[in-house]
């Protein structure tokens, strides 16, 4: 787990939030993409 240790350095906890963030920006665009295609299909809309 030296990855983890790495991350969790104090030097490093800058680059490890960006990261994270950057992460859970991109899971939550793939997110809405999919919620945007599921509207489009909607027989109803």
């Amino acid at each position: 787990m030296e990855i983890l240790e790495f991350l969790l350095n104090d030097d490093q906890i800058f680059t490890t939030i960006t990261l994270v963030v950057l992460i859970a920006l991109f899971v939550g665009n793939i997110v809405a993409d999919k919620l945007k295609k599921y509207e489009d299909v909607d027989p109803n809309g």
